[in-house]
């Protein structure tokens, strides 16, 4: 369970699906006519865990709700879609080692103007940020490590990982994962990166996601949306699928199985998102 998985990840936490499944939810489940599908952005150890090197404030209680609602709707889900963040270890335009002033690197949190020198790749990197400003994007921020490939914060928390994975065995679910990020010369906290690069050989790939799961939506089929935190990342995904050509009236944020970095940010988009036809819901309505 959680409370011993890798690394101490969860160490303290408190989840309790301990014997709660039980013997129905074992076997192979019959395929519902009214299939839904499940986005899963960013539900990582990072982020979740109090120890995590991101973490988010109520990551834990999200998650817990997120895999209710797994086992609660288990009948119904027929795909899953994962955003997951994945970075390079050590090297990445978001880490502090990448800039410097006056011979200093900056602190997390820092946002990088004009006023900082990238250490590499120079003209790339100040194209970068003009870009970001041209495209009314926020500053580039300094973030402490996190997500590292090959490493448990860029993992599902083993519950989480468990109910995914009984799930596609249970009903042949389809699971998609994109794992976004590896660039380490660009930002991604949604489908798409902030800024494309020229030849990125991800970029297609990604672009494709994204347009499955508004040809999800525009076949009619509701997507439950989950996932940290909620003005970042999961922000970033939604306003990337309210920009691109669809139908948005299948799209559900599940407002209990998200959580902002900040309390005071919590549910400051959701009428951004209704306005364009999506649904804010409980993970229990």
């Amino acid at each position: 369970d959680l409370n011993n998985s890798v690394s101490g990840y969860g160490a303290n936490q408190t989840w309790g699906w301990q014997g709660k499944r039980g013997a129905k939810l074992r076997g192979r489940l019959s395929l519902s006519k009214t299939g839904i599908a499940l986005m899963l952005v960013d539900t990582l150890g990072d982020f979740v865990f109090e120890n995590g090197n991101l973490s988010v404030r109520g990551g834990v209680d999200a998650t817990r709700n997120t895999i209710d609602f797994i086992y609660n709707n288990a009948e119904k889900i027929d795909e899953t879609i994962i955003l997951r963040d994945c970075h390079p270890s050590g090297f990445h335009i978001t880490l502090s080692c990448w800039w410097e002033k006056d011979g200093y690197s900056p602190r997390a949190f820092t946002e990088i103007d004009e006023t900082w020198t990238p250490r590499f790749y120079p003209e790339w990197s100040r194209f970068y940020l003009k870009e970001l400003a041209a495209t009314g994007q926020p500053k580039l921020r300094i973030w402490w490590e996190h997500c590292v490939e090959g490493t448990p914060g860029a993992n599902l928390p083993a519950e989480l990982g468990e109910a995914v994975t009984w799930l596609r065995a249970a009903r042949d679910v389809k699971v998609i994962t994109l794992f976004k990020g590896m660039n380490p010369k660009i930002e991604q906290f949604g489908f798409l990166p902030c800024v494309y690069e020229v030849g990125d050989p991800m970029l297609a790939y990604q672009k494709s996601i994204l347009d499955h799961v508004m040809d999800l939506c525009g076949a009619g089929k509701k997507v439950f949306v989950a996932g940290l935190a909620e003005d970042i990342c999961v922000d970033t995904t939604l306003s990337q699928m309210i920009t691109t050509e669809g139908e948005r009236g299948n799209v559900y944020l599940l407002q209990d199985c998200t959580s902002p970095v900040l309390e005071k940010d919590r549910g400051n988009n959701f009428e951004r998102y209704r306005a364009a036809g999506m649904h804010i819901i409980k993970s229990t309505d």
